[in-house]
């Protein structure tokens, strides 16, 4: 852009205000731009990460397999195939009731949302009280202590 031709100082301050606010637009566009590509890179190695977090889940889902059998042969060794199995069975179903039981007693302790947001707003509107001494009437006016001194 051109300076306008004598458009006085009003016309200079709209010429100074709309250069500033298109380098501030330019500005804004190479940010925008920046975090994309560093986006796109972020999130190809996202990807592949997830991909290697798939594999290794999927590993561990066939473990508990694997080590159920491991145990049947063994106690297989002194007992029926049968037992062996329905210990193994009755083990896994122990280890399973326990961890349901740890997890229900943890969710008891979730606060429930409204909660949560009623309570920090409380605590935190007692503070703005306690902190700045909130008056309720409007700024600059005497408080009925000093009307009455006055």
């Amino acid at each position: 852009m051109s300076a306008p031709a004598g458009g006085g100082r009003g016309g200079e301050w709209i010429y100074l205000s709309r250069e500033l606010l298109g380098d501030l637009l330019e500005v804004l566009d190479a940010e925008v731009a920046a975090a994309r590509s560093d986006l796109g890179v972020s999130g190809r190695i996202a990807g592949r990460a997830l991909a290697f977090f798939g594999v290794a889940v999927s590993i561990l889902i066939w473990l508990p397999a694997i080590l159920g059998y491991v145990m049947v042969r063994v106690l297989a060794q002194w007992l029926p195939d049968w037992g062996a199995g329905l210990i193994v069975f009755a083990f896994f179903l122990l280890v399973a009731a326990l961890l349901g039981a740890i997890g229900w007693s943890k969710m008891k302790r979730i606060e429930n949302p409204v909660d949560t947001v009623t309570r920090r707003t409380r605590e935190h509107l007692a503070w703005w009280r306690s902190e700045v001494s909130l008056r309720p009437g409007p700024v600059g006016v005497a408080d009925d202590a000093g009307r009455d001194a006055g």
